[in-house]
């Protein structure tokens, strides 16, 4: 991928809105210099994502380009996130650096793609599968919100499956702090995934359970065709996908009580699907 690839980028940005960037002190470098960008593997909340070679390691990773967003809260607690947020289950961010009116985020590549693209190229996840991604997410909400985090943007979509077989929980653009007062409030995400409380935001405020509701409709589109017919479904998987899909957020339990729940204690200690 040529510089002329990413015409998405701008003239240089003036002096002032550098200096009103959240990432001051971060320095310029130009992306063409830093990276072969080989092609575009996805789309973010906030900006497009590349598979490129890292001309200083000469491994591949994956870079995120986020445009026309300095000082915007988006950029900003994504990258809070990923610096504060050390996690084998949460994207590793190597760098960031600006170049022009654009944030490049360089983090680690997952070849296998997201859980859609997985389930399309290998076939539907079995229940054993389904509860080790459970578990892996579940692992990572717990110590997210530990960190005083919600994502707000759990789907398929933003869960890769890297080398070692573990999915990764991607895309921060949406993420907030579980303290914020407007961000609970604010309604967004992607509607499919939406818990009922977040669509109903303008009455009630929502919190960090938000993703839990989310997490169990995944759990849900990614089951085999088998689990179609309920009564094929294994008991423990019921009774936690019931517990995530609670309506009322009151009675749903958080990340930290469901890796608890027997169907989850179920995992093999080893990772990896």
């Amino acid at each position: 991928l040529s510089s002329n690839c990413l015409s998405c980028l701008h003239e240089e940005a003036p002096s002032q809105l550098l200096a009103d960037s959240p990432f001051p002190s971060r320095k310029l470098r130009d992306p063409t210099k830093a990276f072969c960008f080989e092609k575009l593997i996805g789309r973010g909340t906030f900006g497009s994502v590349y598979r490129a070679i890292n001309l200083k390691t000469g491994q591949l990773n994956a870079v995120k380009v986020m445009n026309h967003i300095y000082g915007k809260v988006s950029d900003e607690i994504e990258v809070e996130i990923l610096q504060k947020c050390k996690h084998p289950n949460i994207i590793k961010l190597i760098d960031f650096f600006k170049w022009k009116k654009s944030l490049f985020l360089c983090m680690e590549l997952s070849e296998h793609g997201d859980l859609h693209r997985v389930a399309k190229r290998y076939g539907p996840f079995n229940e054993r599968q389904l509860r080790l991604v459970a578990f892996e997410v579940l692992d990572a909400l717990a110590y997210l919100n530990s960190k005083g985090f919600m994502h707000r943007d759990i789907k398929p979509d933003n869960i890769l499956l890297n080398d070692a077989c573990e999915v990764t929980i991607v895309d921060f653009g949406l993420a907030a702090h579980t303290t914020s007062y407007l961000a609970k409030y604010k309604r967004c995400g992607t509607l499919e995934y939406m818990a009922p409380e977040v669509v109903l935001t303008a009455k009630h405020p929502y919190n960090e359970k938000c993703d839990i509701w989310s997490l169990g409709i995944t759990i849900m589109e990614l089951e085999p065709p088998r689990l179609k017919e309920p009564h094929k479904w294994s008991r423990g998987f019921q009774d936690f996908v019931s517990d995530c899909l609670r309506v009322d957020p009151a009675r749903r339990p958080k990340a930290k009580q469901l890796l608890e729940h027997p169907w989850i204690c179920c995992a093999p200690c080893a990772k990896g699907l």
